[in-house]
């Protein structure tokens, strides 16, 4: 399990991810930083130096990739792919997929 900093990159699209997560061209790269993972159970921050605007009635995916292959992905029956994470009166964020490898 990780734990500590490591390296993570981070990239984004307009649109969905769905039928775009093999896909590197379809993605533009935003920032590589050093994440503190705080270890399993335990809610991990990631920040950027630079704000991604999503435009009101528009939908943007995230890709966020380690290097480390330790890494430890979270499932939950209760948030399965697709569905809403959580949501306010101007935004709503929707899970996605956990993936073995790069793209």
């Amino acid at each position: 399990l990780l734990k500590g900093p490591v390296p993570a990159t981070i990239y984004t699209r307009l649109g969905s991810w769905q039928n775009y997560d093999k896909d590197p061209s379809a993605w533009e790269k935003v920032a590589t930083v050093d994440v503190n993972c705080k270890g399993y159970g335990t809610p991990t921050i990631i920040s950027i130096a630079s704000p991604i605007w999503v435009e009101s009635g528009s939908t943007r995916a995230f890709y966020l990739t380690f290097d480390e292959p330790e890494l430890l992905y979270h499932y939950s029956d209760e948030y399965p792919s697709g569905s809403v994470y959580a949501e306010d009166s101007a935004i709503q964020i929707m899970t996605g997929v956990g993936k073995a490898a790069h793209f």
